[in-house]
């Protein structure tokens, strides 16, 4: 979780009384002299301004490691490396997993950030239902959360606007590769069978209840599988598939996308 590795290391620093400066691992120089001119120049910066320099390098070439290894052991100031592996480093440096917050760090944040420690239950309820149901970062939840003062500010009524606000922000960035359809079915639009009907409250129940299954009772504990709920609808065209599917982002209160297969998987794969 890049916002929580560089949260925690501008902690560290205002600890210390430096400043943090970022830059890309990417933008370090691979020819020796180039690599030496920068690492002189950030020695002198870092003791003038009392300065500590964060690598960013989560999505680099495994190539580059090298460089920028050799620029880490060139400076003399501290420093924090940004890496989405664990590298083999030479010498002691410790290492610190940063992960995102967990739920009940969500439910902490949102409290916090919307001064509902004393809320209603209303809202309270609202809040743990946000927090259920969108795996955030501490960043999300920031920006979230000010929506919701927002909308608050503007008479929205608070659980209204926190759902919206956590819909907003966990909506997925692949809009070149779906389409979004705007879900307005109900249940008594279906015509299928009362065991059908029965199948779709379960997958809606069995949604609305992930947190409490995997994390109160500690079922996402026991194995390594995707903690997704999967839905297989199956029959010709015109038998109620999308509706379906309309009908459980309908209760849910959730965005639903079509994907076209034919967009995102290559045929001499099938």
């Amino acid at each position: 979780d890049d916002f929580s590795k560089k949260t925690v290391a501008t902690v560290v620093c205002q600890q210390l009384g430096l400043n943090l400066w970022k830059i890309s691992a990417d933008l370090i120089p691979q020819s020796s002299e180039e690599l030496e001119s920068l690492a002189q120049l950030w020695d002198r910066e870092s003791a003038l301004l009392g300065a500590a320099i964060y690598l960013q390098a989560s999505d680099i070439e495994p190539a580059a490691e090298k460089t920028v290894k050799r620029f880490l052991g060139t400076i003399a100031g501290p420093a924090f490396l940004s890496t989405s592996q664990r590298w083999q480093q030479e010498g002691f440096v410790p290492v610190v997993e940063v992960s995102k917050p967990t739920k009940p760090e969500h439910k902490l944040l949102w409290q916090s950030l919307l001064d509902l420690t004393n809320g209603d239950n209303g809202t309270t309820d609202a809040v743990q239902r946000v927090v259920n149901q969108f795996d955030l970062n501490a960043a999300s939840i920031q920006s979230a959360a000010s929506d919701v003062l927002l909308a608050v500010s503007r008479g929205i009524k608070p659980v209204k606007a926190l759902w919206a606000a956590g819909r907003k922000v966990a909506g997925p960035s692949i809009s070149s590769l779906t389409h979004r359809i705007v879900a307005s079915a109900t249940m008594d639009d279906l015509v299928i069978g009362q065991r059908e009907k029965e199948l779709l409250h379960s997958i809606i129940a069995s949604t609305r209840q992930r947190y409490r299954v995997y994390e109160e009772w500690g079922f996402a504990r026991s194995g390594d599988r995707g903690l997704g709920i999967s839905a297989l609808f199956a029959g010709d065209s015109g038998t109620g598939k999308t509706t379906a599917a309309e009908v459980i982002a309908n209760e849910l209160e959730l965005d639903l996308y079509r994907i076209d297969l034919s967009m995102v998987v290559n045929k001499a794969m099938l």
